[in-house]
């Protein structure tokens, strides 16, 4: 069984989902999407069940289909893995009263262990110069999102744009390179 559809899978779902957030429970834009969900039970079981069903989709397509169709690094998955962990462990804390700094501490661990996968795509030979471009851009933009946090002192302006920045700078150039890099290198050699 190929896995190679389960990323676009994964991500659709997980767009759809926060849009769903974003609508059904909203908030300004100063608040994470964490912060969005944290004040109701419902809301919370929610937010766990999506990432109970995109963290496993995404884990299954990069390890199940992207790093070794690409010959990546197993350092890759170990990353993308924990970063995982991470994630689905900061959603069963909802981020509210004196949970907010393991929440914090556990979404800022997984947000960072995902640098590293892309840093590791920089410099894999399997994939191309235009689809090396786009990791770039996406490194790029992922310091700034941290740059931001850290000098707003973890409490930004814009923290849902700055969060929704952050993941679609690790995404979209994964999703590139699976589902178009092939035809890109085709087109520049």
């Amino acid at each position: 069984m190929s896995y190679k559809y389960f990323g676009l899978l994964a991500t659709i779902i997980l767009i759809c989902g926060l849009v769903f957030v974003l609508y059904r429970w909203p908030q300004d834009r100063h608040k994470t999407f964490s912060q969005h969900v944290a004040l109701r039970r419902g809301s919370i079981v929610y937010y766990c069940l999506l990432f109970v069903i995109v963290l496993p989709l995404l884990v299954v397509f990069f390890v199940g289909w992207f790093t070794p169709y690409f010959g990546i690094s197993i350092w890759f998955n170990i990353f993308v893995i924990l970063a995982a962990i991470f994630q689905l462990s900061c959603t069963l804390v909802p981020e509210i009263g004196s949970k907010i700094t393991t929440h914090r501490s556990l979404a800022g661990l997984a947000a960072l262990l995902l640098s590293p996968p892309l840093l590791i795509l920089l410099f894999e030979n399997g994939i191309g110069f235009i689809a090396k471009i786009f990791v770039g851009l996406g490194l790029l933009t992922m310091a700034l999102c941290i740059f931001l946090v850290i000098k707003a002192k973890g409490n930004p302006r814009n923290f849902l744009i700055i969060q929704s920045a952050y993941f679609a700078a690790f995404l979209l150039p994964v999703l590139f390179i699976g589902y178009f890099n092939q035809y890109i290198s085709a087109l520049v050699t």
